[in-house]
């Protein structure tokens, strides 16, 4: 199954990006306000999931799309629609939309993250991609030139790069900024997790010149 593409109510700076994303992605599926984004886009999410007191005003005449009203305050929406995604087969999820307005929600978003890790992979799409990787081999969605960050999310992360500019060789990363800001030297490079978890950034620079427009 391809990713699903979800979509959250938070900012959305490159959405020319996220439209092409909905084209390769197997549905949409949209956390509540995120429908919003969805009309503004000109996408038909499969599903929306939340309490709908954030969706778009007129309701746009989407034929295909299931609403699932869900007023509980015990998970957020994002919780409720990677429930969904999880329990619907998927093996990766791509989320836009993440990002901005209250702190505490990019927290429950990234403990979530951490929580539906490893049987649900969520990278979070905008600029560029962000995941959580734990133990084995990642190959990079990104070109040769890109700056990539490795960043490790457990106190000893033992990381093995290969294709980065400042390689890392089994090396372990500890709580701060010594794999901020390296470098792709070659398209897709690899980068193996020996021990622990670490979140790999990486920032499509290019994007931000050829994606101005939505």
């Amino acid at each position: 199954m391809k990713p699903i593409l979800i979509l959250l109510n938070g900012e959305m700076p490159f959405p020319a990006h996220v439209r092409g994303l909905s084209r390769k992605a197997h549905r949409v599926f949209c956390a509540d306000g995120g429908a919003r984004h969805a009309a503004r886009l000109g996408i038909e999410p499969r599903l929306v999931i939340g309490d709908m007191d954030s969706l778009p005003k007129p309701l746009p005449k989407w034929r295909n799309t299931v609403f699932l009203c869900d007023f509980s305050k015990e998970k957020s929406d994002f919780e409720k629609v990677l429930d969904l995604a999880a329990s619907s087969g998927a093996r990766e999820v791509w989320v836009a939309g993440a990002v901005g307005g209250r702190l505490d929600h990019l927290l429950v978003n990234l403990s979530l993250v951490e929580r539906f890790a490893p049987g649900l992979r969520v990278v979070f799409v905008d600029q560029g991609a962000m995941f959580l990787a734990a133990r084995g081999r990642h190959t990079l969605p990104c070109r040769a030139g890109e700056t990539v960050s490795i960043v490790p999310a457990t106190l000893n992360a033992r990381i093995l790069s290969r294709g980065l500019t400042f390689p890392l060789r089994g090396e372990t990363l500890r709580k701060g900024s010594r794999g901020l800001s390296n470098r792709a030297r070659v398209p897709r490079p690899v980068v193996t997790v020996l021990r622990g978890k670490a979140w790999i950034v990486c920032n499509h620079d290019g994007l931000a010149r050829s994606l101005k427009r939505g």
